[in-house]
């Protein structure tokens, strides 16, 4: 495996204290297993979320926040055989 640089967007949309929205996030590497061969695999991985926020407390110019997400996670394996 080798490491990259990957993307993500976060959008949220919020009033007050609380904010709500979605999280997309996406990362692919490439994989060889048998140094003597050739053949390489992708693997990736993809997530989606909802997200809340909600502040909990101002201190010194800075927020402390509580984070919750859930959402689903799909993994994939090309060749997958």
């Amino acid at each position: 495996m080798s490491p990259r640089v990957d993307w993500g967007a976060q959008a949220l949309v919020g009033r007050g204290r609380f904010a709500a929205g979605l999280r997309l996030w996406r990362a692919q590497t490439t994989q060889q297993i048998d140094p003597g061969d050739a053949t390489t695999a992708q693997v990736g991985a993809t997530s989606t979320e909802l997200v809340g926020h909600g502040r909990l407390a101002t201190a010194l110019g800075c927020d402390v926040v509580a984070v919750a997400s859930a959402g689903l996670l799909h993994l994939g394996y090309h060749p997958d055989a």
